[in-house]
């Protein structure tokens, strides 16, 4: 484990489960939802705070793709999820490049060619500021074809009494199997345009066309959440009937490798060049 601090504000990592953050809190509240046993072994990526998302977020349908007229089957490792899911980073120990009181350098890279048909680096700086969480993360094509990538993260908060608000104006619908099918304008349930108690929604959905900033409160608890990002869209993850917010700033949609007219598809990357992405959490 590392711990970051500044002033009020403490974050702990773990960079062997998926480069990972534990958890975080400000002025003794929990900003991201609270850990049970987190000093258990076994613990998974899925069981943090929050954890990256590279080269790729979310699905890949049956983890099966085309790129540059070569077909490719990726492991499916979410079982029982018939998907490729979250990239490999969240898989993967992270080797810690740089740490210091408030800021932490980790690094990821894979040959691994079962996993990912292209070898690559991921570099995320996680730095902790008095009122603020930043999260950098580059992604670089180490090999010598162009190699398709996104980049995400995938936050966790507390549902129990929260307010979400955000602004986009397309949502992706999707199939039985979670994967988008097409988009249509925001609209009822689905707009957060003005804020919304998340009570017993059930949501799993890419929205687009947003303005990269959010924030998440909580009716009983005095510190609130503004999340910012560089990228294009967001998957908002609300499970019916857990106590459990996911709200994921993400590069390209669901399955985007598979839908190449898509409005937000993902990056063509040169060998030997990076695409970067950045996050910001501010209390407010």
């Amino acid at each position: 484990m590392i711990e970051l601090t500044n002033g009020v504000s403490r974050c702990v990592l773990r960079p062997d489960v998926g480069g990972s953050i534990l958890s975080w809190q400000y002025d003794g509240q929990s900003m991201f939802r609270t850990v049970p046993d987190a000093g258990k072994t076994g613990l998974k990526a899925t069981d943090m705070g929050c954890f990256p998302l590279a080269p790729f977020s979310n699905r890949i349908a049956d983890g099966r793709f085309c790129w540059a007229n070569q077909s490719y089957q990726l492991p499916l490792n979410a079982p029982p999820e018939p998907h490729a899911h979250h990239g490999i980073g969240w898989q993967s120990p992270w080797e810690v490049a740089e740490s210091s009181g408030h800021k932490t350098v980790l690094l990821l890279e894979s040959s691994d060619l079962d996993k990912w048909p292209w070898p690559f680096r991921v570099q995320q700086e996680i730095e902790l500021g008095p009122d603020r969480l930043a999260i950098d993360l580059t992604l670089t094509n180490l090999g010598s074809d162009n190699m398709p990538g996104g980049l995400g993260i995938h936050p966790f908060f507390a549902s129990k009494s929260a307010v979400v608000h955000f602004s986009a104006l397309t949502i992706w619908e999707n199939d039985a199997r979670k994967i988008p099918i097409g988009n249509r304008p925001v609209a009822g349930r689905y707009d957060f345009t003005i804020p919304q108690f998340i009570a017993d929604q059930d949501i799993d959905n890419v929205y687009s066309d947003w303005t990269g900033r959010a924030e998440i409160g909580w009716q009983e608890l005095r510190h609130q959440i503004r999340l910012s990002a560089d990228v294009g869209a967001s998957v908002l993850y609300i499970p019916k009937g857990e106590d459990l917010i996911c709200l994921e700033p993400v590069s390209h949609i669901t399955n985007a490798i598979n839908m190449p007219d898509c409005t937000l598809p993902m990056q063509s990357i040169a060998p030997g060049k990076s695409f970067s992405a950045s996050f910001l959490f501010e209390i407010i």
